[in-house]
């Protein structure tokens, strides 16, 4: 059984006649937990959870926008309380406790195609409610931002549209300037690092695709963390595909044509791995 995992890339189509190419290489022998703009953490702390609960012998992870930064606002100190109170659990205790959403569950603003703020784009984990959003940042000179006014524009990214649609949120904005730098890469390291650790040390082949990073990231990244990563724009440069109608409307962000092609030059790429 496969597992595919991550952010929007992992989701499986819905209402369509095509099949996603994790699906066809695994002859629909495979389970999506895709959930669509959300963080590292939150995509690879569900795969934990679905890879210890149950038998999975192959892994597919989709890792996300190092940008995208988790939320889990809460009202009182009690709920405060509660969220720390995790650090007691053992690991086992943690990632059998079923506190996320369950997967088959259709997520308002995430399965209608609505594009919406970032308070109204929350899922369910540990009784409270989760939102995530996305730092815009343009390293490479081809994000689209000409000018980012930091923390004045925060940009809640879904299905690969990046609007101005948050107001100037104090309880946000103090969050992000109390956040500590390391966070932005060594805690996405960490979680990665976890997926990989665990899929070797229980003879779970796993193998990632890396959608917003550059190839000069995606090899930097192959190379510190030693893993394998499955090369998606084989078949369409990254720019096109964002630029892309499928990009803004599909499922996974790939149309049926695409599916079909990239199932192809994974069978290529890596003959015998499923």
């Amino acid at each position: 059984m496969l597992l595919v995992a991550g952010d929007s890339f992992a989701e499986f189509p819905k209402d369509v006649d095509y099949s996603h190419w994790a699906e066809i290489i695994s002859n629909h022998d495979a389970i999506s937990t895709g959930t669509g703009g959300s963080d590292i953490g939150y995509t690879s702390m569900i795969a934990m959870e679905e890879l210890y609960q149950n038998n999975y012998t192959h892994c597919i992870f989709f890792i996300t926008d190092f940008g995208r930064i988790p939320l889990q606002p809460v009202k009182d100190n009690m709920a405060i309380l509660n969220k720390s109170l995790t650090t007691q659990d053992s690991p086992q205790e943690f990632y059998s406790s079923n506190k996320r959403v369950s997967p088959k569950i259709k997520i308002p603003g995430v399965d209608d195609g609505i594009r919406r703020p970032v308070n109204d784009y929350l899922l369910p984990y540990g009784g409270y409610q989760t939102g995530h959003i996305c730092i815009p940042t343009n390293d490479n000179g081809e994000g689209g931002y000409d000018d980012v006014e930091t923390l004045s524009f925060l940009n809640y990214h879904h299905a690969g549209n990046f609007e101005t649609l948050l107001k100037d949120e104090p309880e946000i904005h103090d969050y992000l300037k109390l956040q500590p730098t390391f966070d932005y890469m060594h805690t996405k390291l960490g979680h990665i690092s976890l997926l990989k650790n665990y899929c070797n040390s229980n003879n779970i082949k796993i193998l990632f695709a890396c959608p917003f990073l550059s190839s000069k990231q995606v090899v930097d990244l192959k190379n510190f963390l030693q893993i394998e990563v499955f090369d998606i724009y084989q078949i369409v440069s990254q720019k096109t595909l964002f630029e892309s109608a499928e990009f803004r409307e599909c499922h996974s962000h790939f149309d049926k044509e695409q599916h079909k092609m990239l199932a192809e030059y994974f069978n290529k790429d890596y003959p015998g791995w499923i």
